[in-house]
């Protein structure tokens, strides 16, 4: 993603198709893409998404939220 002009969009799309919502690693992601732009509100938003789906391993997900 990280490739891509705007990596939010492909984290977004991603999630949107079901690939990886069982995976912290695309929620961590993406919640650093959003808080990299000062969008800490939406990161927020991912982080609880992650908790929601039970993402997986969830000690990272609270780790980094």
């Amino acid at each position: 993603a990280n490739f891509y002009s705007d990596p939010i969009e492909v984290y977004s799309y991603l999630h949107g198709r079901g690939v990886g919502t069982q995976t912290a690693a695309l929620y961590v992601d993406w919640a650093h893409q959003f808080e990299k732009k000062g969008q800490l509100s939406q990161a927020e938003m991912v982080y609880q998404r992650a908790l929601e789906n039970k993402a997986q391993p969830q000690d990272s997900v609270m780790q980094q939220y």
